[in-house]
């Protein structure tokens, strides 16, 4: 098996690649470590890669277009990629083969105003490398395959990547400019890890299908958006947003998981209609987030299913919740320190299970036509059955009844307790509020009866003593 390796050297009487055809292994490493020097290879008029070519350590002019055929390959060490064009789009390199490129490599445009097109159809394995100024970024059409890592990407015109229906893996790179998204998919599935979006618009859009994996990357100082998910799907983990004019982390008619996520210091100077998180027509789990300092923390707008447990919303300048024309789940959350309310709802389904907070705003939309609003709240509340020795009565009949006389009953376990038993502590909405508490407690077994009252504003316990064991 032979390859190509171009080693680019000037000759007295004219420029010239110097073509040496090796067998792979050592002797291409000796090869390179003897001969590469000297000044760059011009492309004048186009060039086609139509079987496996190297090339190291060179800087490579392009005047018109490079384009790898299916079946060949072009390999990249330490290369400088330089577009010349006057205009955009007049240069381009084109991958309908295999294009990898490693340490150090570069493409870029001579002229910073310029943008040159990046296509790739075929594959490309990118590691180590740097692309500035390309037209839509990097271009993965349906059925490429791309993979990024440890790469740099910056002021791409529309995006620095494209994922326009291919197969997309981003791993530890660097995203910076670009005038719309620093990198768009559609479609299909991408996955983006350990990676950092700032200074530019917006950072990543999945749109019209496809599952965005986000995990472990940063975003930061940028003008409008985070993450935005519209008609498809994202799992967002372990990530951080900061310094974001509009949205960290936006779903409109998607579908999801944000999780694990710190959400802060966002909405610098920006009305209240912007927010850490929003979650608008879509069905998507909230859940373990620190959320702070920000316009609002979530914002439920128009969802049949929205749900955030085990969340910190803290200290946003607005609302911790806003729930406008939405239902709302929330549970097992501590909501705090918020300037506004730290709920607010707005002709929405407000309903609160284990959510500790202190202010709460219930209005009607901010529409035309008659609405609700229904702010619900909920606790836990643990039972055990014991005897007059302290022992645990398992089977023993727990029945819990509020102040509407709303029953409910459930039968002890081995060590006597009911746990996790949902009861009303109140329901409030734009007229007044009804209140559940305070709620009945019995137990009962083989003719052996307790019974008490208990009133609460937090999740609570009761025990109750029968006369026997």
């Amino acid at each position: 098996m032979t390859q190509q390796l171009f080693v680019n050297r000037r000759f007295r009487g004219g420029n010239l690649a110097l073509s040496l055809f090796v067998t792979v292994g050592i002797v291409l490493v000796m090869l390179s470590a003897m001969l590469i020097q000297g000044p760059p290879y011009v492309i004048r008029s186009g060039i086609v890669i139509r079987e496996r070519t190297v090339w190291i350590d060179t800087l490579v002019t392009v005047d018109e277009s490079l384009t790898i055929i299916p079946g060949a390959s072009l390999v990249l060490i330490n290369v400088t990629l330089l577009f010349v064009g006057e205009y955009d789009g007049q240069n381009g390199i084109y991958v309908d083969g295999l294009l990898e490129s490693s340490r150090g490599s570069e493409f870029i445009s001579k002229n910073p105003d310029v943008h040159f097109n990046f296509v790739v159809s075929g594959r490309m394995r990118m590691i180590s490398s740097y692309v500035e100024n390309a037209n839509r970024g990097v271009q993965i059409e349906g059925g490429a395959v791309a993979s990024m890592s440890n790469s740099v990407f910056r002021d791409g015109l529309l995006y620095n990547i494209w994922n326009n229906g291919g197969d997309t893996y981003i791993h530890n790179c660097e995203f910076s400019g670009s005038e719309v998204w620093q990198v768009l998919s559609l479609y299909t599935d991408i996955h983006i890890q350990n990676s950092t979006f700032h200074h530019g618009s917006n950072a990543f859009i999945q749109q019209q299908g496809g599952l965005a994996t986000i995990y472990n990357n940063t975003f930061r100082d940028l003008e409008r958006q985070g993450v935005v998910t519209l008609e498809a799907s994202a799992m967002v983990v372990n990530n951080e947003f900061s310094n974001i004019g509009w949205w960290g982390i936006y779903f409109q008619q998607g579908n999801g998981e944000v999780r694990s996520n710190h959400i802060h210091d966002n909405n610098g100077n920006k009305t209240f209609y912007h927010a850490g998180v929003v979650i608008k027509n879509s069905n998507v789990t909230v859940i373990g987030n620190l959320i702070e300092n920000n316009a609002d923390g979530i914002q439920f707008l128009e969802n049949t299913h929205g749900k955030a447990i085990d969340n910190r919303i803290l200290n946003n300048r607005g609302s911790g919740f806003r729930i406008n024309q939405s239902l709302g789940m929330i549970e097992s959350t501590v909501v705090n320190g918020s300037g506004y309310a730290d709920i607010r709802i707005q002709g929405g389904d407000a309903r609160l299970l284990n959510t500790t907070f202190k202010t709460y705003k219930v209005a009607g939309a901010n529409t035309n036509e008659p609405s609700t609003s229904l702010l619900t709240v909920k606790w836990f509340l643990d039972v055990r059955v014991i005897n007059v020795s302290s022992a645990g009565i398992s089977l023993a009949t727990v029945t819990v009844i509020d102040h509407l006389d709303n029953a409910q009953a459930e039968v002890t376990d081995e060590n006597g307790w009911v746990r996790g038993m949902e009861v009303f502590g109140y329901q409030e909405d734009e007229i007044g509020r009804t209140n559940f508490m305070p709620i009945s407690i019995s137990a009962s077994k083989d003719g052996l009866y307790a019974s008490g009252q208990i009133d609460f504003d937090y999740s609570g316990l009761a025990i109750l003593i029968l006369g026997g064991g």
